[in-house]
């Protein structure tokens, strides 16, 4: 295992283990904490993937290039709404870097949107 990996998966135990922690003691952080000193969960693709279609039933819907040779992947789960982005670096790494609900797809041709 690469030391760019175990930094990584150490990084996303670590903060698991402080949110579980703050839970568990009813601190835990509301949606608006600040962006600069929240941890963004990362990890293998699949492993990401799956995690988001057992947990929450999310599957893949789009992906695009960021650049840089990034790729983003959005799923979502078409009967709730949850929805989640993902931020794809070479070879294996994948981050979320949005999620969220009622997700719904933009017609063009709807007025006021």
């Amino acid at each position: 295992m690469s030391e760019v990996w175990k930094a990584a998966i150490a990084t996303t135990l670590g903060a698991l283990g402080i949110f579980i922690v703050l839970a568990l003691l009813g601190k835990a952080p509301a949606a608006s904490v600040d962006p600069a000193v929240t941890v963004t969960p990362c990890g293998p693709i699949r492993a990401m993937t799956e995690g988001l279609l057992t947990g929450f039933g999310e599957v893949p819907v789009a992906s695009g290039s960021l650049g840089n040779g990034r790729a983003m992947l959005m799923t979502r789960n078409e009967k709730t709404g949850s929805w989640t982005m993902l931020s794809i670096a070479p070879p294996d790494l994948a981050c979320m870097i949005g999620s969220g609900d009622r997700f719904r797809l933009i017609n063009p041709a709807e007025k006021g949107v």
